[in-house]
């Protein structure tokens, strides 16, 4: 795989934040956004600092412009809580805000949302760190039924998509009674889309961070890192 260079990297996503904040201003989802992406490949290339600053505007933005408990804010709290985490070593500032990214997104997906896997294995890694192992066996817990829910959920998913792949070979034919199931099913489609979206996502992540860690003068990110971030900015 061809070698991307952090610092053309670096470039290129200052000047997106540019036109951004020309185009739209600060005050905007789309500049909040850039400096997320600038934040997590600061993280990437070790300046820790400039990163926390690039994350903590991302979130101060998206706050103000759509409130504390919507999903692009979650997305930047676990952006955050990884610099905290695996990187600064700040495990009270990393568990308030891994905390929070859960109460989020249980709040807007429910349960089998992808991305509570990785807020969970933060929490999991801060607890062991900091040796509080009741703490780890009941986050390590909860990550089991995440498990559980999210093979339920596929599974429901297929079913679904045979049912309706079924229904149609019969020339679409449906009755009243099945509209609430219909529902359910959709919903739980949906959820199943989400977190292969989220999947797709974590691959691009790898793929970039392992490209930038083989660069000159970089040291690769660690592996763990690498699995936690799965949210990002699109």
């Amino acid at each position: 795989m061809p070698c991307v260079s952090p610092y053309r990297a670096e470039g290129l996503h200052q000047k997106a934040l540019d036109v951004s904040l020309k185009a739209f201003g600060e005050k905007n989802v789309q500049t909040s956004k850039h400096y997320g992406n600038l934040g997590r490949l600061y993280q990437s290339m070790g300046d820790l600092r400039k990163a926390e600053e690039m994350h903590k505007r991302a979130i101060c933005i998206k706050e103000e412009l759509m409130g504390k408990d919507d999903y692009e804010v979650a997305l930047s709290i676990g952006h955050l809580a990884s610099l905290d985490n695996y990187d600064l070593g700040e495990h009270e500032k990393a568990e308030e805000l891994y905390l929070r990214s859960v109460g989020i997104g249980l709040k807007l997906f429910g349960p089998a949302y992808s991305g509570l896997e990785y807020d969970y294995r933060g929490l999991i890694k801060i607890y062991q760190d900091t040796q509080q192992f009741g703490k780890s066996y009941e986050w390590s817990d909860r990550l089991r039924q995440w498990r559980n829910l999210r093979d339920g959920a596929h599974r429901e998913a297929q079913d679904e998509e045979r049912r309706l792949v079924e229904e149609a070979g019969n020339g679409g034919a449906t009755s009243n009674n099945n509209h609430n199931s219909n529902n359910v099913g959709a919903r739980v489609a949906r959820q199943a889309a989400v977190g292969i979206a989220a999947d797709g996502a974590a691959i691009t992540n790898a793929v970039f961070y392992l490209g930038a860690g083989a660069a000159k003068d970089v040291t690769p990110r660690p592996i763990s890192l690498i699995l936690s971030d799965l949210k990002v900015e699109g």
